[in-house]
């Protein structure tokens, strides 16, 4: 028997480029905390040497990725803003931007927030997970400092959100 496409199958194919797109997002900011916390680790505990290859292959890679996850989310921001359409109100009709970007605003209240809101929303999010991580590798002696940043992070965005 030969296989022929059917609905499911074209509709896969036609949405193909946009779940690429909020695949790759979605992937970068689940993985980002966990990606602060290594490179943070591994900054703090090895110096900046190149005496070996093994040394050097890793400060590179840490360097690297490091710079990735600086240059990643003002970058994914700038783009997101650009993309919204320059309209007075938040517009959930505009199919594009949601099916770019629906991964970053997907849990917005969009009827009560303005629109630098929401623009600004995904770049505080990657903040407050790299300051998080700041906090769980460098206040490793004190986890009544890291409690106290989670606890203000969060109700910050509770009431900055809501």
């Amino acid at each position: 028997m030969i296989f022929k496409p059917g609905k499911v199958t074209g509709y896969v194919i036609d949405k193909k480029s946009e779940l690429l797109w909020n695949g790759l997002i979605s992937l970068f900011t689940e993985s980002y905390l966990v990606l602060c916390v290594a490179i943070m680790i591994n900054l703090s505990r090895s110096e900046l040497d190149f005496s070996t290859f093994g040394i050097g292959f890793d400060t590179t890679l840490t360097l690297l990725i490091g710079a990735t996850l600086v240059i990643v989310p003002p970058a994914l921001t700038l783009l997101y803003a650009k993309n919204f359409k320059n309209t007075e109100e938040t517009r959930l009709e505009d199919l594009e931007l949601i099916d770019k970007y629906g991964v970053l605003i997907g849990e917005l209240n969009h009827r009560r927030l303005s629109k630098q809101v929401i623009l600004l929303t995904p770049l505080l999010d990657f903040a407050r997970r790299f300051f998080f991580a700041a906090a769980l590798v460098f206040l490793h002696d004190k986890p009544w400092a890291q409690l106290a940043y989670s606890n203000f992070a969060s109700l910050f965005t509770i009431m900055f959100l809501v």
